[in-house]
Order: C-alpha cells, then structure tokens, then sequence
C-alpha cells in the first residue's frame, strides 16, 4: 500500500530499515528493535538496537573496510547546496572527513544551486560519468 502523506513515508522507511538493521522475531507485530527510545519526553538511543544499526552505517565502517576502500579506483561524492534533507547534508560531509582523515582518496563536491532533485541529469553528464570514465579507464593512453 502506498503512503498516504509524507509522514507515513516516513515512518514506513523508519521501520524498513529497523527491519533490515535490527530486526526481532519475537517483538510482534512489527518484528524490529527501534534504535531510539523515549525517555522522560526524549529520544534515547535503544541499545542494542543502536549499536547495530550504526555498525551498519557506511560513515562508521571506513576503518573496517579501510584495505578494501583504498583498493576502489574511484569514490565519488556530491550533493547540492540546496539539499533538502539535512542527514545528506551532514553524513555526507562527515563520511568525507572519514576518507581524508584514513586517507583513502576521493571527491567530494557541494553544487551550486542544486536541490535534492532538480539537477540529476546535469550532475550525471558533467560529472560523475567523467569521473567514472576516467577512473575506470584500465588502458590509458
């Protein structure tokens, strides 16, 4: 069934993911541990549930993939300076310093004037398939 608002989307992600990130047979009816519970009006984090769902997160596994990561012959990055959602925002900027900080290298671009949709197209054959090209290019000449 599709949702019928922006919040039921919402909470439909929200519980897909606690489905793939953390899930509980015995919690019925949605078989899932939430990452966050509420305490005195507050969001907490729900351990052990917040625990596996950041293990899961590309921002907190750099370390444990650090060989593997230095071994991709590209990593592109980019959002727009418009960016609606304030997560891309934010872990998008972090996962960068993460790469800087182990030094596997990467690009990492904010666009002018791009939102979270309005400049796909553009991006795509400007940027990132250039970059694609050129860094899966096995026989250079």
């Amino acid at each position: 069934k599709m949702p019928e608002s922006f919040d039921d989307f919402w909470t439909d992600v929200f519980i897909s993911i606690s489905a793939a990130f953390s899930p509980d047979p015995q919690r019925a009816p949605l078989y899932v541990n939430f990452p966050y519970k509420l305490v005195d009006g507050r969001l907490m984090p729900n351990e052990p549930a917040f625990s596996q769902f950041r293990s899961k997160m590309p921002l907190y596994m750099v370390e444990q993939y650090r060989e593997s990561l230095l071994k991709l012959r590209g990593i592109y990055i980019d959002y727009g300076q418009n960016e609606e959602f304030s997560h891309i925002r934010i872990t998008s900027r972090m996962f960068s310093d993460e790469l800087t900080e182990r030094g596997i290298p990467h690009v990492f671009e904010i666009y002018q004037g791009g939102d979270h949709g309005n400049k796909i197209r553009e991006r795509m054959e400007t940027r990132v398939l250039q970059f694609f090209s050129r860094s899966l290019d096995f026989n250079p000449n």
